[in-house]
């Protein structure tokens, strides 16, 4: 009925009206999607795919995309990886079509294709997304701004994933660099650039580099967001895994104790990273206490 022209006035409003709803309820669905969130959204997972699918003409510009965006994420927190790809394959095709090539929302959209496929391990799929999108975004944007800084650091963990360290670590160092210009030198999101260099370190066994970029971590952590935070049990859980990779055992579980008294203060004794916590501190104990057995054999 709001088809036909008789109520052609009427329809462009109640389209545009339901199409800005359903948005605005795609912008609730998080990167990381919990069982309470999809339990949220259920029902109006339809209106959202009607949406993508027929209304985002209506919407402005930084909208567009967005209710595939969500459908994207809805789908991927259940492994439904080819629901997920579809939405994101119509988010690029969205992106070129109503607003460019070159526009950074493309290059946002080429992004989350890309991280889905590196979720599933699908590399050769992802790279050559991120490198257009890693483009589009040092050329409309500029180097330094906060999107190019995110493509680099997805291009750099896609070759740590692939084993390419001499190919990630001058990205992860780019990012470090603007960074600290661009935010300072005890940001935390600094501090974040410093914990993946190191954590690239680790992985290839260049201890000696990785350490004290964890100790100035974990200075900033303590520092900018407090003793007790969880961010800085995890900068100690990085730190004590570390001392363990290269046999210093009183240091690894003194640290690893550390990093359980916080989470049980901060995220309760129950909760996942606690637990964890629980598990690698009483493996370190036990490790610890076959130490001098081992040296005397």
């Amino acid at each position: 009925k709001l088809a036909s022209a008789k109520w052609a006035e009427q329809t462009a409003p109640l389209s545009q009206g339901f199409a800005e709803a359903m948005t605005a309820v795609a912008k609730t669905i998080p990167q990381t999607a919990t069982l309470s969130d999809r339990a949220r959204v259920l029902t109006a997972v339809p209106h959202l795919e009607a949406v993508a699918e027929q209304w985002t003409a209506l919407l402005k510009d930084d909208d567009k995309a967005w209710c595939c965006t969500g459908l994207a994420r809805f789908y991927e927190s259940m492994s439904r990886w080819a629901e997920a790809e579809r939405w994101c394959v119509r988010s690029l095709e969205i992106s070129k079509a109503e607003l460019s090539e070159r526009h950074p929302i493309t290059a946002s959209s080429l992004n989350n294709l890309a991280l889905l496929y590196n979720s599933q391990g699908r590399y050769e799929d992802a790279e050559p997304l991120l490198i257009e999108a890693l483009e589009i975004s040092k050329a409309e944007l500029g180097e330094r701004h906060p999107d190019t800084v995110g493509s680099l650091h997805n291009l750099a963990l896609l070759y740590k994933s692939q084993g390419r360290y001499g190919d990630a670590e001058p990205l992860l160092i780019e990012v470090l660099e603007i960074s600290k210009a661009e935010l300072g030198e005890r940001h935390p999101d600094t501090a974040g650039s410093l914990n993946n260099l190191a954590m690239l370190y680790n992985s290839q066994g260049r201890y000696g580099d990785a350490e004290p970029l964890l100790i100035e971590v974990l200075e900033i952590s303590k520092a900018e967001l407090g003793k007790r935070h969880p961010n800085t049990a995890l900068s100690l859980n990085n730190l004590a895994a570390l001392y363990y990779s290269i046999n210093r055992l009183p240091e690894a579980a003194k640290t690893m104790s550390s990093v359980v008294s916080i989470f049980e203060e901060s995220l309760g004794p129950n909760h996942p990273n606690t637990i964890t916590a629980k598990n690698n501190l009483d493996t370190l104990q036990k490790a610890l206490s076959q130490q001098p057995s081992q040296r005397s054999q």
